[in-house]
């Protein structure tokens, strides 16, 4: 359902969308002059994100630069997780900057049972391939809930706090480089246990694929390496 005033500019108002993979509601605005650029705010009732990371339609518009290019605004997600549902994800919110073919993730963030994401990065189009880099912090302000979400047995009496993750992703292979990983602002990890995580992730839950992020197996595989 789609109600809009149209004049120099197309106002989007108390619409909403629906489908297999999501349903939301969306307002905003359209410039439709020489230069087109946008202004939109999505409020997501309920999403199959990994049906939406599996669409082949999706990485074909981020690795097209020259399609990219004609969009430049603004694009705003938000969730809330409502009453009924099982989900571990209670809200997110997520700020995504169109720039001449570039995506500037800006100061988003997601609630999870036990913890709180942070998350700015970069998406950038090269001539083969498009990469992602990205600056991630998790902070954990119940450590036993957080795991207990993913069905991670409690082995380690060593308690963190937060984990900070700095790094890019090539949206073509799926490979992850890591610069940095801290823990608890104080512990550095070395090369090789950077190495040993970073090819952990990419075995056990990547596997040439986004939608994995969505497994709770796949992630509780791996969340076994932190304890």
């Amino acid at each position: 359902f789609f109600n809009f005033d149209f004049n120099d500019n197309l106002t989007i108002s108390n619409s909403f969308l629906k489908n297999k993979s999501i349903h939301t509601s969306f307002d905003g605005k359209i410039n439709l002059n020489r230069y087109f650029n946008f202004n939109l705010y999505l409020k997501i009732k309920n999403a199959n994100f990994e049906q939406i990371l599996k669409n082949k339609i999706n990485y074909k518009i981020i690795n097209n630069k020259r399609y990219l290019k004609k969009f430049n605004g603004e694009v705003q997600f938000s969730y809330k997780k409502n009453k009924f549902s099982k989900s571990p994800i209670k809200n997110f919110f997520v700020d995504l900057n169109f720039e001449n073919g570039d995506i500037f993730i800006k100061d988003s963030n997601l609630l999870i049972n036990g913890g709180n994401f942070s998350f700015n990065g970069l998406l950038k189009n090269f001539q083969d391939f498009s990469r992602l880099n990205f600056n991630l912090s998790l902070k954990l302000n119940d450590q036993k809930l957080f795991l207990r979400t993913f069905d991670v047995s409690i082995k380690n009496k060593y308690k963190i706090d937060k984990i900070d993750l700095k790094g890019s992703i090539n949206l073509s292979t799926f490979r992850i480089n890591l610069e940095k990983v801290l823990i608890n602002n104080s512990k550095s990890l070395n090369k090789k246990e950077i190495l040993n995580y970073k090819m952990r992730f990419e075995e056990e839950v990547l596997q040439n694929s986004l939608s994995n992020l969505f497994y709770k197996e796949k992630i509780s595989n791996f969340l076994e390496v932190f304890n």
